[in-house]
């Protein structure tokens, strides 16, 4: 069972100081009746090759927190188990922390969210800590055949800049989900990024116009 991160070295792309801010950034966790379960672990931590230097671990709140810098639009996924005392319905608040080391800036990040148990996400969740301005649109999960799987759609606002030294660089949102029905639950999440369109691709478009209307002019021409 594990209850602290194993602290891999990590890169100078996540900020101490923006990592620390946890208290402000997660949303508050809703208040648990005497019926719910308690968490009591979180175990079987993994990652793809898509994340670097991606940690987790669960504050006593429950909240776990997970730490990672993507280095591709993704998809790019992490998973765990979710350990609980009862089979009732546990509440658990996520705080994800990504830097964008894709080399690219995003401006949408959608959120895959797959558990063995039947689950919702919210009510008083999403929310964006960092980069302002961001609007979140929830799909609450369905059965997929294998497992269930929400989604969360993040859209519009200031991109998450590929700049390292930017205060952007890092996506900072919070989520909660409610699950039930066993003692241990299989829980992963895939991000996928949307890259913001680069300028010298408007450009090429807007001089591919131009010669279009230039060839059409010398061809008027040449028929009067």
């Amino acid at each position: 069972m594990d209850s602290q991160p194993s602290h891999c070295p990590m890169k100078t792309l996540i900020r101490t100081k923006t990592l620390f801010g946890l208290s402000v950034a997660a949303a508050v966790l809703m208040c648990c009746s005497n019926g719910q379960a308690s968490i009591t672990g979180w175990s079987n931590w993994g990652n793809d090759s898509g994340l670097l230097n991606c940690t987790s671990w669960l504050d006593t709140s429950p909240r776990l927190t997970i730490q990672a810098a993507q280095d591709t639009s993704g998809p790019a996924s992490a998973w765990g188990t979710i350990h609980t005392d009862t089979a009732n319905d546990p509440t658990l608040t996520i705080n994800d922390q990504i830097n964008n080391a894709s080399g690219i800036d995003w401006s949408a990040f959608t959120l895959d969210i797959f558990m063995s148990s039947t689950f919702t996400i919210g009510p008083s969740s999403p929310s964006v800590a960092n980069p302002s301005g961001w609007t979140e649109v929830v799909t609450q999960p369905i059965f997929t055949g294998t497992s269930w799987m929400g989604e969360i759609k993040f859209t519009g606002g200031t991109p998450v800049s590929a700049n390292p030294s930017s205060a952007n660089n890092l996506f900072n949102f919070t989520y909660q989900i409610t699950f039930a029905g066993s003692l241990s639950y299989n829980f992963s999440e895939q991000g996928s990024a949307t890259p913001v369109p680069e300028p010298a691709s408007v450009t090429f478009i807007l001089l591919g116009m131009g010669a279009l209307v230039c060839s059409w002019r010398m061809k008027r021409s040449e028929n009067i």
